[in-house]
Parts: C-alpha cells; sequence; structure tokens
C-alpha cells in the first residue's frame, strides 16, 4: 500500500491507503467529531477529511478518489451546498454517492440537500452505528450498479420488473418511477421526466416503500436493483 498523507489538520490525520478499502471523504469543521469519526471508520476504510467546501475541493486533487463523500452544510468559507454545487461542475464526481449532515428539524436543508442531488442526508446529533449503515447501503448500492456499466433495463430486466410489479402490487406510475430510479435518477429528474411535481414522486415512493416493508430510499433501490439484475 503506497503511503498517503492528507494535508492540514496536523499529523493524526496521516495513514496509509489501503487499494483493498473503499475511501470515505468527510467534509466537516467540529474537528471533535472528525477525531471521532476517525477513530471510528478508519479500521474499515480509507478515511480523508477537509474543514469546509473549499479546503475539499483542494484535497480532492491529491486524495485517492473517494467512493462516498459526507459533507456538513453549516460551514466557514464554503458551505456543504456551495460545496455540492461547485462538485457538480466537475464531472468525474457525478457518480459518487453525497450525502449531508444536517442539524434537526430543519428540513429545508434536508430538501435543499436532495434537489441537488444529494443521494441522502443525516440528521445530527446522529448514532456512529446510523452512519456506518448507511455508508455500507450506499457502497453495496454502488456495487451494485457496477456489475452493469450500463444500467438500462435490458428484455430480461422488463421480465424480472414486471414480475417485480406483480409480486408486490406495483401500479403502472409507480414502475414508471421505479424505471428511472433503476437507471439512477434523483426525485427531481424523475418529476421533470414525467412532469409532476418532486412531492408527488415523493408520495408514490413512500407507497412503494410500504408495500416492500422498507423504511429508507436506499432499502427500496437496493431490493430492486438485487430483484431485477441478479
Amino acid at each position: 500500500a503506497k503511503q498517503t498523507t492528507s494535508s492540514g489538520g496536523g499529523s493524526w490525520l496521516s495513514h496509509k491507503y489501503n487499494q483493498q478499502k473503499k475511501t470515505i471523504f468527510i467534509v466537516e469543521d467540529n474537528l471533535q467529531l472528525v477525531a471521532n469519526l476517525k477513530s471510528e471508520l478508519e479500521e474499515g476504510y480509507n478515511v480523508y477529511f477537509a474543514v469546509n467546501g473549499k479546503d475539499a475541493l483542494k484535497k480532492l486533487k491529491s486524495i485517492p478518489f473517494p467512493d462516498i463523500i459526507i459533507s456538513d452544510i453549516m460551514m466557514d468559507e464554503m458551505d456543504g451546498f456551495e460545496f455540492r454545487e461547485e462538485l457538480i461542475k466537475i464531472k468525474t464526481y457525478d457518480s459518487v454517492p453525497f450525502i449531508f449532515l444536517t442539524a434537526k428539524g430543519r428540513m429545508e436543508e434536508r430538501f435543499q440537500g436532495l434537489s441537488r442531488g444529494a443521494v441522502d442526508y443525516i440528521t445530527k446529533p446522529f448514532e456512529l452505528s446510523e452512519l456506518k449503515e448507511k455508508i455500507k447501503n450506499w457502497l453495496i448500492l454502488v456495487g451494485l450498479k457496477e456489475i452493469d456499466e450500463d444500467v438500462q433495463l435490458k428484455p430480461n430486466h422488463h421480465k424480472r420488473l414486471d414480475n417485480f410489479m406483480v409480486e408486490y402490487d406495483i401500479n403502472l406510475k409507480e414502475k414508471e418511477i421505479l424505471t428511472y430510479l433503476l437507471e439512477g435518477c434523483k426525485n427531481i429528474v424523475i418529476a421533470e421526466k414525467m412532469e409532476i411535481s418532486s412531492n408527488t414522486v415523493k408520495k408514490h415512493i413512500e407507497r412503494i416503500k410500504e408495500k416492500l416493508n422498507v423504511n429508507k430510499k436506499e432499502e427500496l433501490v437496493k431490493c430492486l436493483f438485487e430483484y431485477v439484475y441478479k
């Protein structure tokens, strides 16, 4: 394994890069939280940190390509939303799952985050077990997508999706939404394609989750991927 040292924040962020591990990039200005996350995550992952969006954009040029990015929203110099907007301009990172950390009760932040292409959010204060589970689930989902580089529905996939519809009582409108989810589309993109509101898309997804008896969107997508592509 090659030696990779993260700049800034002191030598305590230095570690060896292990090619066998997935890489997590966390953007957070609370150094105590950073220290806790480093302690909890570095055994299973390569973990890199930045203290704000500006610092993150700089470090992305020198660290290994991240498999997942987790960013706080409220930060000095460049906040999480601004960081995400800048990241979108760099097409290389389009496929990297992006999760926002948001303060409890700030629903508008969650909506803004998801509308900017984030796949998920975590509400502060959070349990480390919750964070670990979300990281694991999204990395599994990315792995499923990599099974077929062109994640488009082929004839045999359509047949499996039809079977999925029958088994879970999925209607045609819901099937259309599931098709877009399989292609990696976000809610706001699905809404544009179907010419309906994002809120309507969300309501349909909530009903599908109830039918599958899952609580989270990522669980729904994972279940769908496994059913159709395996």
